[in-house]
C-alpha cells in the first residue's frame, strides 16, 4: 500500500504544473502553433488576430484531480467555437475565466457581455460561443478553472442559465474564489500533493458556491428577456445624452459593460443602427425645438450644439436630408407664413427643381427630389467617405475639383470642334452637355460642403442679384 501511495503522489507531483509559449516557435509559426495548442489543451476553436505574423502567447496548466486550473497570456484575437466544432469534439466541461487585463466580449446562448479586470463568466465546451480579446495594445491576460460537468453538483438546466453573463469577483464568494485562483497559481510548487488534492476539492466548493449565489440572487431572467431590457436601457441611456457629442457606439458599449461588435449585434434586429439611431433622435430633437415658439431667440448653430452636432454645416445636411428643407426654412414655415420667394425670376424649369425616381420603398410611387436635395445627399455621402481628412482640406479640394471638371469641359469643348490636329473630332456636343452639367454638379456640392446652411436660399438670392444687374445694364 505504501509503495502505491508513494507512486500516487509521484505521478500527482510530477503532472501537476505544466508551461508552454509560442518562445519555442519562430515568430512566423507562432500564431499557428497556438491555435492548435488551444484547440487541443481547451477546446477546438477557430482564431483569429491581427498578429498572426507576431503572435506571442504562453500558457501555465495546473492539473488538480477534480479541475485544473490554467493561467493565459497572449496577443489580442477572437475565438469562435461553432456547431461544427461541438459535434467534432466535446469534452462536456464548463469553465470559470476570471479577466485580469485588457477587457473581453463574450457571447453564449444568446447572452453576450464584456468582461473588465476581476470580472469572471462562465461558460461550457456544449455550446456554441464567440470571444473578442480587445486590443488595448498589450496582451490579454486570464485564468481558466476548468470543471467537469459531471463533478459540478449544481442542475445543469440552472447552472447553463449563467452562461455568457458577467460576474463579479469583487465581493463575497467571488472574491474568495477569485483569491483561490491567483493564490494557486502563484504557490502551487511549494504545495505537496496531499495538499493539491485537498486544494482541489476547495475550488470545485469555492466555485459551487459562488455559481449557486449568482442563481439564487438575482433571479435569471430567459436570454430574449434580458436582451429586451438591455436594449431598452440602451435606448434610454442614448436619450439621456444626446447632448454629448462624444455620445458614440463605443462610449454607449462600455458603460453598458459589452463589446462594439456585441452592441451592434443586439442592433441587428431594429430598423436603425446605432449610429443611425443616434442621429435621427438628435435631428428630431432638435426639429422640435426649431418648432417652438419660446425657443425662437435661439439660433440654427445652438439647437445643433445643444443636441450634440459639432458643425452647424453637417446639421443642415443632415436636417435637409431627413425632412426635405433646411432648418431655416421649416422654422420660418412653423412659426410664421412663407411669402414667395420669387419675385422678377420665376421659378427654374421642372427639369432642374423637379427629379423624378422611383423608389423601391414607396413601392413603385413616384417621389419628387429637389435638385439641391440631392446634391446635398452626394455632399454627406462624400464627407462621410472622405471623415479621416481634415474638413478645411475638404473643403479646399471640393472647390478645385470645379476646375478638375471646367477643364474636362474645355476638353469636350476642343473635342467637339475637332481643333486639336492630332486627335480630331473626339467628342460630341452631347459630351460637352454632359461635361457643362458636372460642372453644375460639382459646384452645388461645393456650396454644400463649404457649410453654407442654406445653399438654394444663397444660389437665388446670388442669381437675383446678378440677373437684376445685367437685366438693369441692358435697358440702360
Amino acid at each position: 500500500m505504501a509503495g502505491t501511495e508513494v507512486e500516487r503522489e509521484r505521478s500527482v507531483s510530477v503532472s501537476v504544473s505544466v508551461s508552454v509559449s509560442t518562445n519555442s516557435v519562430s515568430a512566423r509559426d507562432g500564431f499557428e502553433w497556438w491555435s492548435g495548442m488551444v484547440s487541443e489543451a481547451v477546446m477546438p476553436v477557430s482564431i483569429t488576430s491581427e498578429y498572426t505574423d507576431r503572435f506571442r502567447g504562453a500558457a501555465t496548466s495546473l492539473r488538480l484531480p477534480q479541475a485544473e486550473v490554467s493561467s493565459f497570456s497572449f496577443s489580442p484575437m477572437s475565438a469562435e467555437r461553432t456547431p461544427a466544432h461541438v459535434r467534432r469534439s466535446d469534452p462536456k466541461c464548463y469553465f470559470l475565466f476570471l479577466v485580469h487585463g485588457s477587457p473581453i466580449g463574450l457571447e453564449q446562448r444568446r447572452s453576450n457581455t464584456l468582461l473588465e479586470a476581476g470580472d469572471m463568466a462562465l461558460f461550457d465546451t456544449s455550446h456554441p460561443l464567440a470571444c473578442e480579446f480587445e486590443d488595448h495594445r498589450r496582451q490579454s491576460r486570464g485564468t481558466l478553472l476548468r470543471l467537469s460537468r459531471t463533478d459540478l453538483p449544481l442542475p445543469h438546466d440552472r447552472a447553463d442559465r449563467l452562461l455568457g453573463t458577467r460576474l463579479s469577483s469583487r465581493t463575497g464568494s467571488g472574491a474568495l474564489l477569485a483569491g483561490y485562483l491567483s493564490g494557486l497559481r502563484e504557490n502551487a510548487d511549494h504545495c505537496d500533493a496531499e495538499e493539491l488534492q485537498r486544494l482541489g476539492s476547495v475550488g470545485v466548493d469555492l466555485a459551487t458556491v459562488f455559481l449557486a449565489g449568482q442563481l439564487d440572487h438575482p433571479p435569471v431572467l430567459p436570454a430574449e428577456t434580458r436582451q429586451q431590457a438591455l436594449l431598452a436601457r440602451i435606448q434610454a441611456f442614448i436619450d439621456h445624452n444626446l447632448a454629448d457629442p462624444d455620445l458614440a457606439p463605443a462610449t454607449i458599449a462600455a458603460h453598458h459593460h459589452i463589446s462594439v461588435r456585441l452592441l451592434h449585434r443586439l442592433f441587428q434586429q431594429e430598423p436603425k443602427t446605432v449610429r443611425a439611431t443616434i442621429r435621427r433622435s438628435r435631428l428630431e430633437r432638435s426639429r422640435a425645438d426649431l418648432a417652438d415658439v419660446r425657443l425662437g431667440h435661439r439660433s440654427i448653430g445652438e439647437t445643433a450644439a445643444r443636441w450634440g452636432f459639432r458643425d452647424q454645416a453637417d446639421f443642415s445636411r443632415a436636417f435637409r436630408l431627413a425632412y426635405g428643407t433646411t432648418p431655416s426654412d421649416f422654422r420660418r414655415s412653423t412659426l410664421r407664413p412663407v411669402p414667395p420667394r420669387w419675385s422678377s425670376i420665376r421659378e427654374p424649369a421642372e427639369s432642374f427643381t423637379g427629379l423624378r425616381t422611383d423608389n423601391s420603398r414607396t413601392k413603385g410611387t413616384t417621389v419628387e427630389k429637389n435638385a439641391w436635395d440631392v446634391t446635398g445627399e452626394l455632399a454627406v455621402f462624400l464627407d462621410e467617405a472622405a471623415a479621416h481628412v481634415p474638413a478645411e482640406q475638404r473643403r479646399v479640394l471640393q472647390v478645385l475639383k470645379i476646375g478638375e471638371e471646367f477643364g474636362e469641359a474645355a476638353q469636350a469643348v476642343i473635342g467637339a470642334t475637332g481643333t486639336n490636329p492630332r486627335k480630331g473630332r473626339s467628342h460630341t456636343w452631347r459630351d460637352v452637355e454632359s461635361e457643362v452639367c458636372d460642372v453644375l454638379v460639382t459646384a452645388m456640392v461645393a456650396l454644400h460642403r463649404l457649410g453654407v446652411a442654406d445653399p438654394a436660399a444663397l444660389f437665388t438670392a446670388h442669381l437675383e442679384k446678378t440677373a437684376a444687374r445685367t437685366l438693369a445694364a441692358r435697358e440702360a
